[in-house]
């Protein structure tokens, strides 16, 4: 890529009829873009450092180097906004960049049976743990888990909040009882038969959003 001033150039007649002549001009090779390729990462939590992968590839899909991948080192559960950038060193190409979204997310072990279905204006008792990938129950009582959202999967209803029995669940949070979170939902208003879900956010950040499902009969 790059500007040529005065590159010559040169006509020579073979039939004799024409004068043989010469000039200049000037040529230009505009820099190309480069198809870059980065690979996010949506895991669940295992205490490892996890980092994007990405490759730049050229007009003749060689390797380019000047791949660089910022900020995307991350080992403890959020969701995480992470830049690259491509800065050419052959001077061919364009340099670029953007963004990619990468997200650790905790497990969600189930401790009720989600094949069980309860009974309209009764109460469910969603009981789950966080675990790791590996299925080991990393729950705490520091780590603040909060019902939102119920919506049918099965039917066009407008999604409506949770709504706790009693006052067991100060404030739409699961109960944290010696291992496990517990939140024992209402079924009394907005529910007729079918299959639903509970969203629910942990530690009140919005992303990841985690969701329970359930059936109601």
């Amino acid at each position: 890529a790059g500007t040529y001033n005065g590159d010559p150039w040169t006509f020579t007649d073979v039939t004799g009829n024409y004068k043989n002549t010469s000039g200049s001009v000037d040529d230009f090779i505009d820099k190309a873009t480069a198809v870059l390729t980065v690979n996010e990462y949506h895991v669940t939590f295992d205490g490892n450092e996890h980092m994007a992968t990405g490759s730049a590839k050229g007009v003749n899909n060689e390797d380019l180097a000047g791949l660089d991948l910022n900020g995307s080192k991350h080992t403890a559960v959020g969701s995480y906004n992470d830049a690259w950038t491509f800065t050419d060193v052959t001077g061919n190409y364009k340099n670029g960049g953007s963004s990619i979204q990468d997200s650790i997310s905790y497990g969600v072990c189930l401790q009720y049976d989600s094949q069980k279905a309860y009974k309209k204006g009764s109460t469910a008792p969603l009981k789950i743990t966080l675990c790791n990938a590996a299925g080991a129950n990393i729950s705490s009582s520091a780590i603040v888990v909060t019902a939102k959202q119920i919506i049918k999967v099965d039917g066009n209803t407008s999604p409506f909040e949770a709504e706790d029995s009693g006052n067991a669940n100060p404030d739409g949070n699961f109960r944290f009882a010696g291992g496990f979170y517990i939140f024992n939902l209402s079924l009394k208003n907005g529910f007729d038969r079918g299959t639903y879900r509970l969203s629910f956010v942990v530690d009140g950040v919005s992303d990841p959003n985690y969701v329970l499902e359930f059936d109601v009969k």
